[in-house]
């Protein structure tokens, strides 16, 4: 008795990734990672469906010393081994500080899925050259208090230079002293 065995097609799933670069990343690194992540896709057999630049925003805590990032959102479809690889793939990459991949669909029919070539196109990436702090710039526009310094208002820089030693107790002798 013969045993037929089918091979069945691998197993499809929808996922969607994030990852953070650092918020001074180039043009030509960012082009990099894109092209890097597009690359693996293709070669294990998957399909990019969504790619969305969101810009720099502000972490919610610091991450490797960044307060700030570059989020870059994208969706694909394929197997385990595409998820293994483009993680192994983004933790390589000294601008990408951190990822996050999340499976959206567990049984995915990849005939069924139409996607736009302009929706799967990475963009370039156009940011500000200028890393600005975000509390300079909420203080220039006035919405917080500028910071108080340490010693009070009380002096002037011309007050502690005509400042004589007469003016300052000698703590050994007992006359000046609160003993």
């Amino acid at each position: 008795m013969a045993v037929f065995q089918i091979a069945l097609p691998p197993r499809q799933r929808e996922y969607e990734t994030i990852y953070l670069m650092r918020p001074d990343v180039t043009k030509e690194s960012a082009g990099k990672i894109a092209s890097r992540i597009d690359e693996v896709v293709k070669r294990e057999n998957g399909k990019l469906t969504l790619v969305e630049t969101w810009g720099r925003r502000q972490l919610s805590y610091t991450v490797r010393r960044c307060k700030r990032a570059v989020y870059v959102y994208f969706k694909y479809v394929g197997g385990n081994g595409l998820v293994a690889e483009l993680e192994r793939n983004l933790r390589m990459l000294d601008d990408v500080i951190k990822f996050q991949t999340v499976l959206i669909n567990p049984e995915v029919d990849v005939a069924e899925f139409k996607v736009d070539p302009e929706a799967v196109q990475f963009e370039e990436l156009n940011l500000p050259d200028d890393v600005e702090d975000e509390k300079a710039l909420e203080r220039a526009l006035g919405f917080i208090e500028p910071q108080k310094h340490a010693r009070g208002n009380d002096f002037t820089d011309d007050d502690i230079e005509n400042i004589s030693d007469d003016d300052i107790p000698d703590l050994n002798n007992t006359k000046d002293g609160a003993q």
